[in-house]
């Protein structure tokens, strides 16, 4: 998993959690599952009850970055399919590291 800056860590809002959730077409418990957490967790998280620590937080933020179709110079890419793909490649990568 490439490093987050410390910036990052802890700034994505419930919404965006949620956002991300459905971008990724999971359900909360297949997210909760790819990030090795509870699905409790994760619905916490959706209803802004608890931030996720800095480890779930890089992974998401890393997908969120897939998800927005960003490479890795930060240059946007409009190709549905190379999105698609990541994201499929960023889950198994997310189901093999537990």
């Amino acid at each position: 998993m490439k490093s987050v800056k410390n910036e990052n860590i802890n700034t994505l809002t419930a919404n965006e959690i949620n956002t991300l959730i459905l971008m990724a077409g999971c359900t909360g418990l297949e997210f909760a599952r790819v990030l090795g957490v509870t699905e409790m967790t994760v619905n916490r998280w959706e209803q802004g009850q608890v931030k996720p620590s800095p480890e779930a937080t890089a992974r998401l933020i890393e997908l969120r970055e897939l998800l927005m179709g960003m490479d890795e110079d930060g240059q946007a890419e409009h190709a549905a399919a190379v999105i698609e793909g990541r994201v499929v490649e960023w889950l198994k990568r997310m189901m093999n590291a537990e």
